[in-house]
C-alpha cells in the first residue's frame, strides 16, 4: 500500500510538472 501511494505521489508531481511547463510555454509564446 505505502509503495503504490508513493507510485501515485510521483505520477501527480510529474504531471503536476507538466502543467507547468506548459503554463510557461504559453506564457512565452
Amino acid at each position: 500500500m505505502k509503495k503504490e501511494n508513493k507510485e501515485k505521489i510521483k505520477v501527480k508531481k510529474e504531471k503536476a510538472k507538466e502543467k507547468l511547463k506548459d503554463k510557461l510555454r504559453g506564457l512565452f509564446k
